[in-house]
């Protein structure tokens, strides 16, 4: 089984995967990461931004969830999947939907390092997770990593399945219905995760241009005093 990968990713504006730049200084792809990681800012943080869409598939007790590429911003950093990805969950010891209240969910799992050591950045990884009883329990399937409020901080899907006895007969996405103009949501320890991240809290506004412009000016200032 699958219950976790690290699907083929570009990083776009972290200290290790800067891309397109070609200033001098040796300091540079620590300061400007720092700088762009503020655009994302203007638009949010920890949210699907394109793509990551689900088609699930059942066999037997097997759950198969295929996710096409997509890009979302986790983090305060720019993360493009640029494959298909598929993971695979066995059920057939877990409650479902109409029995227990309980849902198949996918994390994505990151957390941006700023030390400068380019081994302990790891990638992006999207895991399955197993939520009963409205998100009081989130168990992990057996080799996956457990889930961390710190790392886990996109809930990409979650989806209803119904079994009959060990095997699956139904699994579909959690439909996308708003309540208060809000999508779909968990609430896993204490912390409602919305679907796909697109909440309003979530979502910044345009009031944080000024402090932008300030930053900006003296990041590339200090680039130009060292360069």
């Amino acid at each position: 089984m699958t219950q976790f990968a690290y699907p083929t990713q570009n990083r776009y504006n972290d200290v290790y995967q800067q891309r397109g730049t070609s200033y001098g200084s040796i300091y540079n792809k620590k300061y400007l990461a720092r700088a762009s990681n503020d655009i994302l800012k203007m638009f949010g943080d920890n949210m699907v931004i394109s793509g990551l869409l689900v088609t699930p598939t059942f066999v037997g007790s097997t759950i198969n969830l295929a996710f096409t590429a997509g890009i979302l911003i986790h983090d305060s950093t720019v993360i493009e999947l640029t494959t298909t990805n598929t993971l695979t969950c066995d059920v057939s010891a877990l409650g479902d939907t109409p029995g227990t209240d309980s849902h198949i969910v996918v994390f994505s799992d990151f957390q941006s390092i700023e030390t400068p050591d380019l081994d302990s950045q790891t990638s992006l990884k999207l895991s399955v997770y197993h939520i009963n009883t409205g998100g009081g329990t989130v168990t992990a399937f057996s080799g996956s990593p457990a889930f961390s409020a710190t790392r886990n901080k996109v809930m990409v899907t979650a989806l209803n399945f119904t079994k009959s006895g060990a095997n699956v007969v139904a699994c579909s996405e959690v439909p996308w219905v708003l309540t208060a103009d809000k999508p779909p949501y968990f609430a896993v320890s204490g912390t409602n995760y919305y679907l796909r991240g697109t909440v309003d809290s979530n979502i910044y506004s345009y009031d944080l241009l000024n402090s932008l412009y300030d930053r900006f000016l003296s990041e590339f200032t200090f680039h130009d005093m060292i360069s």
